[in-house]
């Protein structure tokens, strides 16, 4: 495929775009990509397939379907010109390693967001700021592991627990606010954050693990 803006159509021959298949577009030299609103998820057959834009490493914009509440395993994992991605909020699932070693620079994960796997973010090294919703209950190990960049992360009052390594590596980190929701914070969540200097924690923390 030569460079590409790709506008994936919601019709084909009366017929709705409802899948993107597994690895459809993976390594190709897609620039631009719009993905029709009939779209919609993975529960019913009708999904974005898992590693579908992995390692397109020219992809700068995608446009999500409006009506897309899962993205699957490492869809957009390896898709280093990726600097920005807005989720709807009809979001509501985002699989693991969805975005891993991405070029993302900021993020904001929408209140509708309820579930957020494993590394998500994981090696996002151009990552600087996150906001999380209050939709997300746990944020899993190794989600930001290794973001470099990361210096400031809002958490939302909805998370309960912080898991596993969730942020370590994470060396730019300077300033962390928890949310009252979180009652665990997981063994070496924060570990090797060395410049981390202000954490304001909730009223609701139980348990803090060690060498968190």
């Amino acid at each position: 495929m030569k460079d590409a803006l790709v506008v994936i159509p919601s019709v084909i021959e009366d017929f709705p775009v409802v899948k993107i298949g597994c690895e459809a577009f993976m390594r190709t030299k897609v620039v631009s990509v719009v993905i029709p609103d009939s779209v919609v998820d993975i529960a019913k057959s009708e999904y974005m397939g898992r590693g579908c834009f992995r390692e397109c490493k020219s992809l700068e914009k995608v446009r999500l379907s409006k009506n897309l509440t899962s993205i699957p395993n490492e869809c957009f994992h390896g898709c280093k010109a990726l600097k920005e991605i807005i989720l709807s909020n009809g979001l509501e699932r985002i699989g693991a390693y969805a975005f891993q070693d991405s070029g993302l620079e900021s993020i904001v994960i929408p209140d509708s967001v309820t579930d957020m796997s494993h590394g998500v973010f994981d090696a996002c090294k151009n990552l600087t700021t996150v906001l999380i919703g209050n939709g997300v209950q746990t944020i899993r190990d190794n989600t930001f592991e290794g973001c470099s960049s990361l210096k400031t992360i809002t958490i939302g009052d909805g998370v309960k627990e912080i898991c596993y390594m969730a942020f370590v590596n994470c060396t730019a980190l300077e300033a962390v606010t928890i949310g009252n929701g979180v009652e665990i914070i997981g063994d070496r969540a924060f570990m090797d954050c060395n410049n981390l200097r202000a954490v304001t924690i909730g009223s609701s923390i139980k348990a803090i693990g060690g060498r968190a």
